[in-house]
């Protein structure tokens, strides 16, 4: 998370990008559900380590903020002493997205994981098919709290430079001949509010369903998935499954993506309206199976 919060650690050379929303009291609220959900994801964290950090880190800040940076010795000592504290907030960072109460009645799921008849025949014709990976940010791939390692990072060989990542079909090392972008159809809706987004969420699933059977012709179901399956930035999602394998998913993610990279909505009041996300995925390369 160091990236996404470089602002707020020592000794990093990382571009800042955006502030993630920093006062992290609301994830503490509720101790019994936070356990229950890392517990369901089998997380092991230490739930009250990582509550006492961050209300430490977070009493600095507030500290830092009432001083004036015309009291530059006091504002530099203190702001030091934040830096020395930044485990407490990178912690509370690393915590994944709450759940909805659906996600925990899911049943368990196992998928097949294949390649697609094409890259077989493509092989085994001497022929491969190579397209280029996106590159991202790793502000980006830590405000969806995605881990890094995921991706190949690369630099310009410079010794200061920050490292990129390359993400879509790209695993972790360097097999771009194997693994070329998938070809998907994606939308991601932002809504004002939790209730509008649950019907976004349902609308979707509705839509995918009606696209599915109609037009591609598949015999398909549609499962809720059981929490231990969902990322860490999802609350709940379902998956559109035809002969084993995952070839659509709906992902109910609340505002958590919007506290994290600051996406907000104008309002008439002062209160920051963070959107909530609700992203769509239709994976057309595993059609072709």
């Amino acid at each position: 998370m160091r990236q996404l919060a470089c602002r707020f650690c020592k000794n990093t050379r990382h571009i800042f990008v955006v502030d993630p929303q920093l006062d992290l009291r609301y994830r503490f609220e509720n101790r019994l559900e936070m356990s229950k959900m890392l517990k369901a994801r089998t997380l092991m964290v230490d739930l009250k380590s990582v509550e006492a950090s961050y209300m430490k880190w977070w009493e600095a800040y507030e500290n830092l903020c009432e001083l004036s940076k015309t009291e530059s010795d006091k504002f530099s000592v203190q702001k030091k002493f934040l830096l020395s504290l930044e485990d407490g907030l990178l912690d509370a960072l690393r915590l994944p997205n709450d759940v909805e109460s659906f996600s925990y009645t899911a049943p368990n799921l196992k998928l097949k994981k294949r390649k697609p008849t094409f890259l077989s025949y493509l092989e085994e014709s001497g022929m491969l098919k190579v397209s280029p990976p996106n590159i991202v940010r790793g502000a980006v791939i830590e405000g969806v709290n995605i881990p890094l390692d995921n991706y190949l990072a690369f630099t310009d060989g410079s010794i200061s430079a920050v490292p990129q990542y390359l993400t879509g079909g790209c695993c972790s090392k360097v097999e771009l001949s194997t693994n070329p972008q998938r070809t998907k159809i994606v939308a991601l809706s932002f809504c004002t509010s939790k209730n509008d987004a649950l019907e976004e969420y349902c609308f979707w699933k509705s839509s995918i369903g009606n696209l599915i059977s109609s037009k591609l012709a598949f015999d398909f179901e549609f499962v809720t998935l059981p929490v231990r399956n969902l990322f860490n930035f999802e609350s709940g999602a379902s998956i559109a499954v035809y002969d084993d394998l995952e070839v659509a998913r709906i992902a109910f993610c609340g505002d958590y993506i919007s506290r994290r990279l600051n996406i907000t909505v104008d309002t008439e009041s002062e209160l920051l309206k963070f959107l909530h996300l609700v992203y769509t995925e239709i994976d057309v390369t595993k059609y072709d199976q």
